[in-house]
């Protein structure tokens, strides 16, 4: 734009032009930045809030167990996790630490407006077109934190929706970028970030951790009681007193509440059939006997509070 035969007055024109839009660009990105920036705050002010609110309730299972016997196994799985989540808190807050160590403050501040750069990650965490000791740590990291976790939780039917969220809210599998290219976790969410961007996916992390961490206590103390029994987990099922009738003959039965949940799976399973792992359903294959009606029966074994719950089972047909 300031080439060719325009007049120094037009040059100056459209050089002060490209000086203001470059402006524009700058005071644009410094607004982003200082949005990362509060919304980095928040979410560590929510983690200082979550901290003490998830001490108190574990506080909360620790006298109830202490009164209650049959709060035991609660508190023991509850207390694995309260170790688990504070390592992993602390190992994350140890990535912020060194993200931010050379970064001098303003007035006790991070300075987000000149947290524009993303060198210290791209250097630390990448190495060529994969991950550098240090990723590989992280990603370890991540993944240990999920195993203990589900570990810890153990076959309690209870915990199975908190296991299930662990997978989601940590998944490190590849992710579809919008060019349709694959990229791996560390290298979507962090490489070529500003620093005040990554900093705040990290708390954001941390914010997740405590989420777990709450949800875990929450089920303990029993408050996943409301969860469990709520009308939308039911479905109505008609179950006639036989299976089989002649033309004109009156038909008899009832209508039932029966619960659906691909969570609540058996640990073990006797009768006509076998367990489907994916919906924890029993699928009967027999083979029809005697003329006449024939007797259906069984038994499921579930695992509640440590200790082992038989459901049997009888049909007709």
């Amino acid at each position: 734009m300031a080439s060719g035969k325009l007049t120094p007055r037009q040059k100056m024109i459209n050089l002060m032009y490209l000086v203001f839009i470059a402006m524009l660009a700058l005071n644009m990105s410094k607004e982003v930045l200082s949005a990362f920036g509060l919304m980095n705050e928040q979410f560590e002010s929510s983690n200082v809030d979550a901290t003490k609110t998830n001490k108190d309730m574990h506080e909360a299972l620790t006298a109830k167990a202490a009164e209650n016997p049959s709060f035991a196994n609660a508190k023991a799985v509850s207390d694995k996790a309260k170790a688990i989540s504070e390592q992993f808190y602390n190992y994350i807050e140890s990535l912020k630490t060194s993200l931010t160590k050379d970064i001098e403050k303003v007035d006790g501040k991070l300075p987000y407006e000149a947290m524009d750069k993303g060198d210290k990650i791209d250097e630390d965490w990448f190495e060529g077109d994969g991950y550098s000791k240090k990723g590989k740590e992280i990603i370890a990291a991540i993944e240990k934190y999920k195993s203990d976790m589900k570990a810890a939780l153990g076959n309690d039917v209870k915990y199975k929706s908190v296991a299930a969220e662990i997978d989601a809210r940590f998944n490190t599998a590849d992710v579809k970028a919008q060019d349709g290219a694959m990229k791996s976790y560390l290298d979507y969410h962090y490489k070529g970030f500003p620093s005040i961007a990554s900093l705040t996916k990290l708390s954001a992390m941390q914010n997740n951790v405590k989420v777990i961490e709450a949800n875990i206590f929450n089920i303990a103390l029993g408050k996943a009681a409301l969860e469990a029994t709520s009308m939308n987990k039911y479905t109505a099922i008609v179950v006639l007193d036989k299976n089989a009738y002649f033309q004109g003959e009156k038909v008899t039965g009832k209508v039932v509440l029966g619960r659906y949940d691909s969570n609540t799976k058996p640990t073990s399973f006797s009768g006509p059939g076998r367990i489907d792992p994916a919906s924890g359903q029993a699928v009967i294959d027999m083979t029809a006997g005697a003329v006449g009606e024939q007797k259906i029966s069984g038994k499921f074994t579930f695992l509640e509070d440590g200790k082992t719950v038989p459901l049997p089972f009888e049909g007709s047909y």
